[in-house]
């Protein structure tokens, strides 16, 4: 999560209130994230750490994008919305290319010789 959050944040200047705001941001969407496979059936619910830290699921605001804001506090607000969705982009990207399961290399299998019978598979 550091590597995710230095590349993300880099060399901007952000203020107490807006590291805060992120770094809040951040742990809400590593806390819903599913911990296990969602299923067919029709209640849709998904174990999320959030159930065991709060008991329920994590609820974000509504987004008030067309709410009429000071520049600078727009644009300051845009900067930590851009940097939320490229931690989540990149965090999500590296974690969930990680829990793919590789069955080519998670097989061990012996090496082959010379005159040994292989049978191709499709």
């Amino acid at each position: 999560m550091k590597f995710h959050l230095n590349h993300v944040i880099g060399e901007t200047h952000l203020t107490f209130e807006e590291l805060s705001t992120l770094l809040t941001q951040i742990v809400a969407c590593l806390n819903s994230r599913p911990l296990t496979a969602p299923n067919d059936n029709s209640d849709n619910f998904v174990l999320t750490p959030a159930h065991f830290l709060i008991g329920d699921i994590l609820v974000t605001p509504p987004d008030d994008s067309n709410a009429n804001f000071s520049v600078s506090y727009s644009s300051r607000w845009m900067l930590v919305k851009n940097t939320h969705q490229g931690f989540w982009k990149a965090w999500s990207r590296d974690y969930l290319s990680s829990m793919q399961s590789r069955e080519k290399w998670a097989v061990q299998s012996p090496n082959l010789r010379p005159n040994d019978v292989v049978v191709p598979e499709r």
